[in-house]
Formats: structure tokens, C-alpha cells, sequence
């Protein structure tokens, strides 16, 4: 559905910025991919590539088979009326009806030749309006303004506009950033919704690892204008490659607090003579195995969990243990190895 060729951005002035650098990127049909990336990292300006609001240096943009960067300004206008896009500050008309604002996209059919076949009368947009707001669950706001709406709904109203055109690609540039968390989750469930029913390619980009894990099938992570690591988001989470991805995962879970702990020397974290702490990450093969009980027994080693997270993505369950292993040098050290064989990842944190 979408394919970036070697795509580079950059913006000229008193200094260069090469905002986007050498990107080479596909998604498929159907799928929710995120971008993620901390501020600056050029995430912005690769979406608004993907639609030719920014043109690229250099390199190919490729929609469903056509390349963009290779049409004139008519052709790449009939082109966009596929491609939605929803922002982070709703963008919506504040003197115009919820229904006014969804409408909008569709105005200038109306005004097509008459024997035009794609030419719609005002009822089939009407029609058509009040299919998107019940898609969005605001069938009762097409006469409100957006003054009346909360955040969420104002966004829910700028989802239903920019399917107005019926759009093979949309795209989210920040959507739920305005947005407090139970928000958040209910449009992210929107957007999977739409994705489900309608069959529409969704790429999202976003500063937050939760909206990823919650919605993503996969996932790009950017840093300096740079795609650095990509992947399936149940592989991502499990055995992340770049320190930028280790960072992002960290804000999602508790578990990273634990070396501050060591440091501050906590008294949770105060190891005992002959005593391993040490960080255990699962995966889907053995995350539904009691290996932690087997070693226990077989190796006759003490296992105190101090910290953990458990997680289910894509319907798979991941999960990391920080566990103080207690008893025989040598029996620690073959339960570790058991572990591992395990295709449990093993990190020590701190040894007595």
C-alpha cells in the first residue's frame, strides 16, 4: 500500500537540517503501523511526506502502486482524496455544524457537472454524514459546534472527516497527545474499529510506547531523521535492539526503576553473601511455563521477585521478573543457565 524509497528531507536556511535521512520503509494493506519517536526525530516530517505536504529532497513515494512524487499538482490532488489524515489539535471549522465540519470534504462534489458519475447530491452526502457519525458514535452532535465537544469528541468528529472521502490510507500525526488516558483508549479502539471494519491502512505516529503496544501490528522507531529500529511490536517489546527502543519500552513499565533503587541502595535491593539479582525478560514460548517454581526445585534455589510486569500484545503474553536468586554458588548458576536454555533472557543487575 505504501512504499518510501530512499526518502530524505531537508530544510534550508542559515543552517541545513536534514529532518529526514535516507528512509526506506513499506506497509502493507490493512495494517496499523506506528512511528515512534522523541521530538525532533523527524517522525512529522516523514508522514507529511507520505502525502506530498512536504516534498521529499530526494527519493520515491509509492501509493498503492502510483509514485507520487512523480504527478503533477491535478493528479496528486485526486490522489489525496485517498489518503486522510486526522492531527493532534483536531483542526475542525469552529463556525461550521459537527455534520457542517464532516461534510466539508465531500462540498465540491456538489458542484460537478451534473452528468458527472462520481457527482453526489445533497442528500447522498447528508446520507453519507449520518453513516460517519454513527461510525463515530456522535449521531446526536451533527448540529452542535465544536465549541460544545469535548477533546475527544472533537477528535471523533475530525476521524469521521477524514473518511468522508472513503480514504485507503489514513494517517495520525500525534492524535491522542491533546488527549487525557481513558480518551486515549477510547479512540484508539476507534481507530482499530475502522481499521477492522473498513480495511483502511492506518499509520500513526506518536511520542508514547502505550498508544504502540496498544494498537500497532508493527512498528518504526526514529531517532535523528533515522528509521533505527523496526519490527513486529510483540519482537520490538521482547528483545529490543537500539537503546532509543530500550528507552521508549522503559516508560511503559516499572521495571526500569530498579537500577535507580540499586543505585539509592534500597533496602529491597540489599544483597546478602553468595545472592544474584538478576532482570529475567519472557517471551511467548515461555512465558506460560512455571520455570521459575521448576528451578527452585531442581536446583534447590531460593527466588524472591522484587519487581514485575506482565503484559499480553497481539493477544501473546511478554513479561520481565527482577528476581534475587539465593542459595549454592554453583546451583544459581545452573539454574541461570536453565533459564537461558529456556530462551529466557538473563541480565545480572548486581552480585554479592
Amino acid at each position: 500500500m505504501l512504499k518510501l524509497k530512499d526518502v530524505s528531507k531537508t530544510f534550508h536556511g542559515k543552517e541545513n537540517i536534514d529532518a529526514v535521512k535516507h528512509v526506506n520503509l513499506e506497509i502493507q494493506e490493512g495494517e496499523i503501523f506506528g512511528l515512534i519517536g522523541f521530538s525532533g526525530a523527524g517522525k512529522s516530517t516523514l508522514i507529511r511526506m507520505i502525502n506530498l505536504l512536504e516534498r521529499p529532497s530526494q527519493g520515491q513515494v509509492w501509493i498503492d502502486g502510483i509514485e507520487l512524487t512523480a504527478l503533477n499538482e491535478k493528479e496528486l490532488r485526486k490522489i489525496r482524496k485517498k489518503i486522510g489524515m486526522i492531527f493532534q489539535h483536531f483542526n475542525l471549522m469552529r463556525s461550521r455544524t459537527i455534520a457542517q465540519n464532516i461534510a466539508y470534504p465531500l462540498k465540491r462534489r456538489t458542484f460537478w457537472r451534473k452528468n458527472d458519475p462520481e457527482a453526489w447530491s445533497k442528500n447522498e452526502i447528508q446520507q453519507k454524514v449520518a453513516h460517519l457519525l454513527k461510525l463515530v458514535e456522535l449521531e446526536d452532535k451533527a448540529n452542535a459546534y465544536p465549541s460544545e465537544l469535548s477533546g475527544g469528541q472533537k477528535q471523533r468528529v475530525a476521524i469521521a472527516r477524514a473518511l468522508a472521502n472513503d480514504p485507503k490510507i489514513l494517517l495520525c500525526d500525534e492524535a491522542t497527545s491533546a488527549l487525557d488516558p481513558q480518551t486515549t483508549q477510547s479512540i484508539l479502539k476507534l481507530l482499530k474499529q475502522v481499521n477492522q471494519t473498513l480495511g483502511i491502512t492506518i499509520v500513526l505516529i506518536t511520542h508514547e510506547m502505550g498508544v504502540i503496544k496498544e494498537i500497532c501490528d508493527r512498528v518504526g522507531v526514529m531517532e535523528d531523521g533515522e528509521i533505527k529500529e523496526l519490527g513486529n511490536v510483540v519482537d520490538v517489546f521482547a528483545d529490543p535492539k537500539e537503546t532509543i527502543t530500550r528507552n521508549f519500552i522503559a516508560t511503559t513499565s516499572n521495571i526500569s526503576k530498579i537500577y535507580e533503587l540499586v543505585k539509592q541502595r534500597s533496602e529491597i535491593t540489599v544483597l546478602r553473601p553468595g545472592e544474584r539479582m538478576v532482570l529475567l525478560s519472557y517471551n511467548t514460548i515461555n512465558t506460560n511455563q512455571a520455570l521459575i517454581s521448576q528451578i527452585s526445585r531442581d536446583y534447590e534455589v531460593d527466588a524472591n521477585i522484587i519487581f514485575g510486569n506482565i503484559e499480553v500484545l497481539q493477544n501473546k503474553p511478554l513479561g520481565r521478573l527482577v528476581v534475587i536468586f539465593s542459595g549454592k554458588e554453583e546451583n544459581i548458576a545452573s539454574a541461570i543457565e536453565r533459564l537461558k536454555a529456556k530462551e529466557v533472557k538473563v541480565e545480572e543487575i548486581e552480585t554479592w
